[in-house]
């Protein structure tokens, strides 16, 4: 295995530690990401989480549903994919867009 350890100096780049002023990357390209200020992303608040499910099942991500065979994972899908197609709250949660 190897270990290379890195250094920020004053100017935001990132040299390789003891490294010359050559080893140092450029902002766009420091290993992949670009920089971004703080301001940015304190000035840039995040979209809002949209919900299929009273705030619990998050819109366009992958949700995971486990339990032991048998206890009704596949009833309360379909249960619960039948409420949100029909805009119906379900075990008194909004779901859909009416959230």
């Amino acid at each position: 295995m190897i270990y290379a350890k890195f250094k920020i100096d004053e100017d935001g780049c990132i040299h390789r530690d003891g490294g010359a002023a050559n080893d140092n990357f450029s902002q766009s390209d420091a290993f992949g990401f670009k920089r971004v200020s703080i301001a940015d992303v304190l000035s840039n608040p995040p979209e809002q989480q949209r919900y299929i499910w009273g705030g619990r099942i998050p819109v366009g991500e992958l949700t995971l549903l486990a339990a032991h065979g048998g206890t009704g994972k596949s009833t309360f899908a379909l249960q619960l994919a039948a409420h949100a197609a029909t805009d119906t709250p379900f075990l008194g949660l909004q779901t859909g867009d009416s959230q």
